[in-house]
């Protein structure tokens, strides 16, 4: 047999190796030749990676190995969750894989509510399972920066256009597991059950500042900035090391008590502050989102625009200016019809997002289809007699759009 005779001749023998025996767990009928042939299952693990190391990561091997333990239940929640925490800790740079994220956070979950973990650990492992999906996040973004210039200029290659469309769906893919983390995390989050744990832990890591911009960064999340905890926390942060992370936050604690021309400082400082233009593009956005969700819609506007302009691959910019301008409709016409218009130049900036950004497509087809409805309807065009003609908007917003013919 080759396996034992030539482990080092083709690392196929592995492949095929594996591929034999997942198909001999799932057929198995008793749990005892289940468990027998996962045993042999992660000694082809551990000698496929001794002789071809290049071929399979130790992150890899375990990942797939719990897939196995879990989808088989031939492990205890708490004996995946060590697998995988292990697994992660050793070869981070390689724990990538979307179910590998998911049994990973789901394990932990599981062990907590069985109270064999802390509700702390819980939040470690959420951590470090978006902080990996956040930076792959940011290399698609990166990458599609300069394939969106590529394309404006015309030379967008054959492989260019593979690249995007992996983009695409690796973004796709990345989305729904996160939103599945995030579901899973559910109600362990909110702020009854946050304010407690930061208030007992706060003195034991004060000084610690991925604990401090990790708990920052949930109870934004979660909108629980309210609190004084969250004061202590940024004031902690920001007197370790000036960052981006705790300028932004010092905008939020200035928000919060209305000074607003101190909050833009930080917030100015926060994207100054921010190592690559794709981490400026999403503080830009978020500050546009903070902006907006205070009626200052013409300040939003322009951190938008200015997301867009570090980042052009940013979709989520081009939907929010859309619902920038749907805020403003009322004060841009002198009458309901030309209120109404500004839907129709709404729906025409959110067609964008998904145009740089094609895994927002569902999301966009769901926001045009709704500013379409709020526009004029035909029956509206009609007794107007506009069809065909050119409203332009009088407001901040500028600019104009035509009304469809009939």
């Amino acid at each position: 047999m080759v396996y034992d005779s030539c482990p080092s001749l083709n690392y196929a023998t592995y492949s095929y190796a594996r591929r034999i025996i997942n198909e001999k767990i799932k057929s198995s009928s008793s749990v005892k030749e289940k468990n027998k042939y996962a045993d042999f299952l992660a000694k082809v693990y551990e000698k496929g990676r001794k002789y071809f190391p290049q071929k399979i990561s130790y992150a890899d091997s375990k990942i797939n190995l719990s897939i196995v333990y879990y989808e088989n239940k031939l492990k205890s929640n708490i004996e995946l969750f060590e697998i995988l925490d292990d697994a992660f800790k050793k070869d981070k740079a390689n724990f990538d894989k979307s179910r590998g994220f998911l049994c990973y956070f789901y394990t932990a979950v599981d062990t907590y509510k069985e109270g064999k973990k802390t509700l702390q650990n819980v939040f470690g492992v959420y951590d470090n399972v978006m902080e990996k999906i956040n930076e792959e996040r940011d290399r698609i973004g990166k990458s599609n920066d300069k394939l969106l210039e590529k394309q404006q200029e015309g030379v967008l290659t054959g492989r260019d256009r593979k690249i995007m469309k992996f983009n695409e769906k690796t973004e796709e893919n990345l989305d729904k597991v996160a939103s599945s983390i995030d579901n899973k995390l559910g109600g362990l989050a909110n702020c009854d059950k946050l304010l407690p744990l930061y208030k007992k832990n706060i003195n034991a890591h004060k000084n610690d500042a991925l604990w401090l911009r990790r708990a920052a960064n949930r109870m934004e999340e979660k909108d629980c900035t309210a609190d004084p905890i969250f004061i202590t926390i940024v004031e902690y942060l920001h007197s370790i090391k000036s960052s981006a992370e705790s300028a932004y936050y010092l905008g939020i604690l200035n928000d919060r008590k209305r000074k607003y021309s101190e909050a833009i400082k930080y917030y100015n400082e926060a994207i100054s502050l921010s190592s690559d233009a794709t981490k400026k593009g999403k503080i830009s956005l978020k500050v546009a989102a903070k902006l907006k969700k205070v009626g200052k819609n013409q300040k939003a506007y322009g951190y938008a625009k200015k997301a867009l302009s570090f980042s052009p691959s940013l979709g989520e910019a081009y939907l929010l200016i859309a619902s920038i301008y749907s805020n403003s409709a009322n004060a841009c016409g002198s009458n309901t019809f030309e209120k109404r218009a500004i839907y129709w130049k709404a729906a025409s900036i959110a067609k964008k997002a998904s145009l740089v950004k094609p895994s927002l497509k569902n999301k966009v087809r769901k926001t045009v289809l709704s500013y379409e409805k709020r526009a004029p309807s035909k029956q509206d065009i009609f007794e107007s007699g506009m069809a065909g003609k050119t409203i332009s908007f009088k407001c901040w917003i500028g600019g104009s759009v035509n009304v469809p013919k009939l």
